[in-house]
C-alpha cells in the first residue's frame, strides 16, 4: 500500500473521531463545541467533504494546515528557549555564587616579614630602610641591629629566618637564636620561630668581622606557613 495514502486514511480516521465528539457535545449543549465543530468543517474535512471541494479550497486548507504547524513550531521553540534561557541564567548564577565563595576561601589574609636596618616603630615607620652606617670596633668588628617586621594584619605562624653574611665576612659572634646548618657554609644562619604578632618585630643583633673593602650587605629571606612569598632582601652595611 502507498505510504502516503495510508498517512492520508489513518488522519482522516482522527478527524472524524473527532468530529463525532464535538458533535456529541454540541448535543449536549455546548456552544462552543458547535464553534469548533464548524471551524473544524473547514479545516479538517471528512473524506466525503474534501472529495467535493474544489481543487483552489484544498490547495487553501493545506496552506491553512501549514501555517498552523509552523505558528505551533514557532511559538514551541519560543516556550523552549524561554525555558533553556531561564535555566542559564539560573546556572550562571549559581556558577557565579560558587566562585564568589571559592575566592573567599581563597582569599585568606596573610601575614607579609620585611627586614630593615632603620629604627622600626608601632606604626612600621623607617621599615623601608636598607642601609646603613655603622662604626668599626677597635677590633675591626662591625655592629649592627636588624629588624625583622611583621608589616600585616595577620600573626605570623611556624616561620623561619635565615642570614646569609658575604664571602669576605665572618661571624664575629654568633647571633642569638641562630643556629648553623650542617650543610651550609659559616656564612649562614638559622632561627626558627612559632608566631610573631601583628605589627610586631624581632630585632637581631649582629656582630661581625667584614671585608678589607668598606661595604658588605647581609642577606636577609624570612618566611612562614601563612606568609605572603617574598624574595631574600640584600641589607647593605657601610663602615
Amino acid at each position: 500500500m502507498d505510504p502516503l495514502r495510508l498517512l492520508c486514511d489513518s488522519a482522516f480516521q482522527w478527524i472524524e473521531y473527532l468530529h463525532a465528539v464535538l458533535r456529541k457535545v454540541r448535543i449536549a449543549g455546548d456552544r462552543y463545541a458547535h464553534f469548533m465543530e464548524l471551524s473544524l468543517v473547514w479545516l479538517t474535512p471528512s473524506r466525503s467533504q474534501w472529495a467535493q471541494w474544489s481543487l483552489p479550497s484544498k490547495l487553501g486548507a493545506i496552506g491553512a494546515w501549514v501555517g498552523i504547524l509552523a505558528l505551533g513550531l514557532y511559538l514551541a521553540e519560543k516556550g523552549c528557549g524561554l525555558m533553556t534561557r531561564g535555566d542559564s541564567e539560573k546556572e550562571a548564577a549559581r556558577l557565579r555564587a560558587e566562585l564568589a565563595a571559592t575566592r573567599a576561601a581563597l582569599d585568606i589574609p596573610k601575614a607579609e616579614l620585611e627586614g630593615s636596618l632603620g629604627e622600626v616603630g608601632l606604626n612600621m615607620e623607617n621599615l623601608g630602610v636598607k642601609e646603613t652606617l655603622a662604626r668599626p670596633e677597635l677590633d675591626g668588628t662591625v655592629r649592627f641591629t636588624i629588624t625583622l617586621a611583621n608589616k600585616s594584619k595577620v600573626q605570623a605562624k611556624n616561620g623561619s629566618v635565615y642570614l646569609r653574611i658575604c664571602a669576605g665576612c665572618e661571624f664575629a659572634e654568633e647571633p642569638l637564636g641562630f643556629r648553623q646548618q650542617a650543610s651550609e657554609r659559616n656564612k649562614d644562619r638559622k632561627m626558627d620561630f612559632q608566631t610573631l604578632d601583628a605589627h610586631a618585630a624581632f630585632f637581631i643583633p649582629l656582630r661581625i668581622r667584614p671585608p678589607a673593602i668598606r661595604q658588605f650587605a647581609v642577606g636577609v629571606d624570612a618566611r612562614c606557613e601563612n606568609c605572603v612569598f617574598r624574595l631574600p632582601e640584600s641589607l647593605l652595611i657601610r663602615y
